[in-house]
């Protein structure tokens, strides 16, 4: 996943910036990235 997608749903308040710097530091793990991948484009189709 690109982090821009991540910058763009913090952006239109669509999920929080801890995730956005949980994915830039690297300390998001595999399965929450897919969780948080799902969750935006649930939100997004809203």
């Amino acid at each position: 996943m690109q982090e821009g997608l991540i910058t763009q749903a913090v952006k239109d308040d669509i999920t929080h910036n801890s995730h956005l710097k949980g994915v830039q530091s690297g300390a998001m793990t595999t399965d929450r990235l897919v969780g948080l991948y799902i969750t935006i484009q649930q939100r997004h189709s809203k």
